[in-house]
């Protein structure tokens, strides 16, 4: 067996774990390997098409090996412990990202028609349960918009726009500085099939990483007829959105590892 063929197996068997872990169903897992194995060719992951434009990445970063050095296993067999108590009570602040959304008009696409949908009404709904006085609320614009949060005013709403997961972080840290918050450790809000990339994102800001734990409590919603979200509106979708993502993290935690 060449030395690229058992690398690609390895992270087959990572990727599998690290996805089962969060929750994904073996039919989207399966979709998912078959997808890596479609792409990879010559010991590195690339992916071309019209939705996807990654320019690629060694199999051997993916794992945490070899080229990616000392950094830790990329795809662990289990995530970021989920918030207990204590960790809620001792928060700085509550990050919230939203998950799909509806439109009000679907021919319409555009970030001022979305609806909350399902899953952010859930999100919500968790958000309202954590509010307490002096607890600071960083909701983006799709969750803010569910009917859970209508007594309850947010310290910080994310701009009308489609943005990813990293550029609402952006936002919500840049408020904070403006304000002057000092933030340390972060509540993340989210899918329970998006939250451990949003702690992973917390984690990589340079000169500031910010330990974050996830609440539970939304698992479901794909099953909702009224998604909207045009390039991911399943779990066999998302899964192969959230790998590229993951993949480009990768890209970015070994440029901050060489500067440092």
């Amino acid at each position: 067996m060449s030395l690229n063929k058992l690398q690609l197996e390895h992270l087959l068997v990572e990727v599998s774990r690290h996805y089962s872990a969060r929750g994904f169903g073996r039919p989207s897992i399966s979709a998912l390997r078959q997808m890596i194995i479609s792409n990879t060719s010559e010991g590195k992951f690339r992916l071309q098409n019209e939705l996807y434009s990654f320019p690629g990445i060694p199999v051997t970063d993916l794992l945490g090996r070899h080229g990616a050095g000392d950094l830790p296993q990329h795809f662990p067999p289990k995530c970021t412990p989920w918030a207990g108590k204590a960790d809620i009570k001792s928060a700085d602040a509550v990050f919230a990202f939203s998950f799909g959304y509806e439109l009000t008009d679907p021919a319409k696409s555009s970030a001022r028609e979305r609806r909350p949908g399902t899953m952010n009404e859930r999100l919500a709904e968790i958000v309202a349960s954590l509010h307490r006085p002096q607890l600071p609320l960083y909701v983006q614009f799709e969750i803010a918009r569910a009917s859970a949060l209508d007594e309850i005013k947010p310290t910080y709403i994310s701009p009308v726009e489609d943005v990813g997961t990293q550029g609402v972080i952006s936002k919500f840290l840049a408020d904070a500085d403006s304000h002057k918050k000092t933030l340390g450790k972060i509540i993340v809000v989210a899918h329970e099939q998006h939250a451990e990339r949003c702690v992973r994102l917390l984690a990589l800001r340079k000169n500031r990483k910010l330990p974050a734990r996830p609440v539970r409590g939304c698992k479901n919603g794909w099953d909702a007829p009224e998604q909207s979200q045009p390039r991911v509106m399943s779990e066999a979708e998302y899964i192969v959105s959230d790998f590229v993502s993951m993949a480009q993290l990768r890209i970015e935690e070994l440029v901050e590892s060489y500067d440092d």
